[in-house]
This record gives C-alpha cells, sequence and structure tokens, in this order.
C-alpha cells in the first residue's frame, strides 16, 4: 500500500487530519466519497477533487464517477449564483434608499438665501 504522503498535494499538515478521517492511504483516498474528504479542515471542494484525481491516478484506479467534476462545477455555479443574486438585491435596496433621499429631498420647503421670511424684509421697508 502507497503512503498518502506519496500524492501529489498531500503533505504532513494535511495527512494527519485525513489520517483522523480514516484516510490512512493513497488507495483509501482514491476511493474516498466527496462528502468525506470535505469534512476535512482545509479541504474545499476544489482541492477534494484535485486530491481524489490525484490518487486516483497514482493508484492507477479509473475514476469512481465521472461526474465529480460536473458536481464542482454545478456547487460553483450556485456559489457564483448565490453571489450575484445578494449583488443585485444590494443594489436594488441601494437604488431604492437614494430615490427615497432624492424624493425627501425635493419635499422640504426651501429657505432664502438670508434665512428670514418675506414679512421681516416688509418690515424694515417701512
Amino acid at each position: 500500500m502507497a503512503s498518502i504522503l506519496d500524492i501529489r498535494g498531500v503533505g504532513p499538515a494535511l495527512a494527519k487530519p485525513l489520517a483522523a478521517c480514516g484516510i490512512k492511504t493513497a488507495e483509501d483516498l482514491a476511493v474516498a466519497e466527496l462528502a468525506g474528504l470535505l469534512a476535512v479542515p482545509g479541504i474545499g471542494q476544489t482541492r477534494a477533487l484535485s486530491l481524489m484525481a490525484a490518487a486516483k491516478a497514482f493508484a492507477g484506479a479509473a475514476p469512481k464517477e465521472p461526474s465529480e467534476a460536473a458536481q464542482l462545477r454545478e456547487a460553483e455555479q450556485k456559489k457564483k449564483s448565490k453571489k450575484a443574486d445578494k449583488a443585485k438585491k444590494s443594489r436594488k435596496s441601494k437604488k431604492k434608499a437614494d430615490k427615497k433621499k432624492a424624493k425627501d429631498k425635493k419635499a422640504k420647503p426651501s429657505k432664502t438665501t438670508s434665512g428670514k421670511s418675506k414679512k421681516s424684509k416688509k418690515k424694515k421697508k417701512k
């Protein structure tokens, strides 16, 4: 059995949490489930898939499921979609707030340049 340290991208720092999750050999990593790898601290979807591919290539195993790359693309698209929706909502609410401010500004009565009313000016003339 090949050591997990023989896999490209796995060093001593990553080998410890992998071993804690029961992945101790290259073969274990090659047949690991994506969800199991995502439970390891410091491993996201991209890294999990690349580690699985490296382990399968090292072990000479055929890919377990050809849709792993599709799962990654789908997850990334969902993430981007959520970010885009959040940004769109933020822009809409900011635009709405700006419109409200502009409307409130128009509704306020404007003061004269001197700040005095017309009546006080008439009194001075008399």
